[in-house]
């Protein structure tokens, strides 16, 4: 014990009067950087437009391993990569979905007015021909008044078509 008090004694206090300063360091052991896999994984399999989604989730794995290896600072711009290409891919998709839905929908309505529209013709047709089997050429002076400006038969050719008593 006496060699250690010697030690203390020679070295004595610092020769500088400046007052001491620390520094502190925090190192955390886990790095709490977001890697967007899961949001990077649902725009593949869900909305993946243009293929936004799988590159975005290549990014994220990027950013995964980047973490895994220490390097923060890669991960970090991985990380913000796969975040900006599933904004990206998220907002394209939404979009193009709400675009075909609303075309599909008035691609349905027009096709049902359409259809609508050769019934009604078709069914005019139906009725001139269905009519005169049984009542002879009245019906068919009917059916071409249910239809004003429809001139289909003899009246298209400039034949005029009279009722017989």
């Amino acid at each position: 014990m006496g060699k250690e008090e010697h030690e203390v004694a020679v070295l004595g206090a610092p020769y500088n009067a400046a007052p001491m300063t620390s520094t502190v360091i925090n190192i955390r052991s886990e790095t709490s950087v977001p890697d967007h896999v899961v949001w990077s994984l649902f725009n593949t399999l869900f909305m993946n437009w243009c293929c936004l989604g799988f590159v975005a989730f290549a990014y994220s794995v990027k950013s995964r391993d980047r973490k895994m290896v220490g390097d923060v600072t890669g991960a970090q711009g991985y990380a913000s990569t796969a975040k900006c290409l599933n904004i990206c891919a998220l907002v394209f998709g939404l979009l193009l979905t709400i675009g075909l839905i609303i075309l599909f929908a008035t691609g349905t309505v027009m096709s049902l007015q359409a259809m609508s529209q050769m019934l009604k013709r078709d069914g005019a047709v139906l009725t001139r021909i269905q009519g005169k089997n049984l009542l002879g050429h009245h019906s068919f002076l009917v059916a071409q008044r249910e239809q004003p400006g429809h001139l289909d038969g003899p009246e298209a050719n400039g034949v005029q078509v009279t009722s017989a008593p």
